[in-house]
């Protein structure tokens, strides 16, 4: 597989709303928890490596998502303008 169309982390390259929603539901949240058992230094450190990257890959997704908002936004907006100006043009002909 071309590391073009996939991430290291096996993500796809194209930013999706339900990767994001995915990623988002899924995250871990610190909670006490009822007992006192350790979960050992490596779990820990996996634990925060894995939720680093996930952290890490939201913040991408965020930023890609947003931009290709405002860019559909101002294209819209555009779009309505250029559509006002023709008929304009039209009435005043």
């Amino acid at each position: 597989m071309s590391n073009r169309t996939h991430d290291h982390s096996g993500s796809s390259a194209i930013a999706t709303k339900s990767e994001l929603l995915k990623r988002l539901r899924e995250r871990t949240r610190l909670c006490a928890e009822a007992h006192l058992t350790p979960t050992g230094i490596d779990a820990q450190s996996i634990r925060k490596i894995s939720d680093r990257e996930n952290d890490r890959r939201i913040a991408i997704l965020r930023s890609s998502l947003g931009k290709a908002h405002e860019s559909v936004e101002a294209q819209h907006s555009f779009a309505r303008l250029n559509g006002f100006a023709v008929a304009r043009f039209s009435k005043e002909r």
